[in-house]
């Protein structure tokens, strides 16, 4: 039987806390060698005011807002650069309060046929308790969660859902979630950055590792 093959996978960084998104303009992100020039030049500015800023680079979405930081991609080879310029930033910016990180992870997979489309669902979401209660009754989504096998605070979630990229397809997402132990008396964010140099590369490969598990129960 031919196997789910990977359509397209992209990653993304989240940090919650205290922001002041006008800070976080192109000029900024060169100013402090976190992006190069030339990369800005070719910059796709959605959105720069007090509340809202959204850009895009060819390898790099920039989306923050009052309370959430967020660094995203769909180029695997950039994964680590994100990361840094993450990390770069809050070194600089130490004193922002963050109290909150997700470590997220997309993986689209074209399935090799409808009949293994529908299996996914009939297996996650069995279709006999809603027998007399919907009429041929399908998965749209479902989310499980987890406790982390580490010493930090937080949860891992895993959701499952058709693909919107790809059809027949599903979408696989993982959500490795992390909070400050105490944020009442959480200084800036070095709890949280400190945490993402840790866990960076066994957060992608659980990832990884969660997703090829749940395809093979096709």
């Amino acid at each position: 039987m031919t196997a789910p093959s990977i359509f397209l996978q992209g990653m993304n960084l989240v940090l919650l806390g205290d922001f002041n998104p006008k800070i976080f303009q192109p000029a900024w992100f060169v100013s402090q060698n976190l992006i190069g020039e030339n990369e800005a030049e070719s910059v796709d500015i959605s959105i720069i005011s007090a509340d809202i800023v959204i850009f895009t680079m060819d390898w790099l979405r920039v989306q923050v807002s009052r309370e959430r930081f967020q660094l995203s991609t769909t180029q695997e080879p950039y994964y680590e650069m994100v990361r840094d310029v993450l990390i770069g930033t809050f070194t600089i910016l130490e004193h922002t309060p963050v109290h909150s990180m997700g470590v997220n992870l997309d993986y689209h997979y074209r399935m090799p046929s409808i009949e293994s489309w529908h299996g996914i669902g009939h297996k996650l979401a069995p279709k006999e308790p809603w027998a007399g209660i919907l009429s041929k009754p399908g998965l749209t989504n479902i989310s499980m969660q987890g406790k982390r096998d580490n010493n930090y605070s937080g949860m891992v979630n895993v959701g499952v859902a058709p693909s919107v990229k790809v059809i027949p397809g599903i979408c696989i997402n993982v959500n490795d979630h992390y909070e400050v132990d105490s944020p009442k008396n959480s200084l800036g964010c070095s709890e949280m950055i400190s945490a993402l140099k840790d866990v960076w590369p066994t957060s992608l490969k659980n990832a990884s590792s969660i997703s090829q598990k749940l395809l093979e129960i096709i």
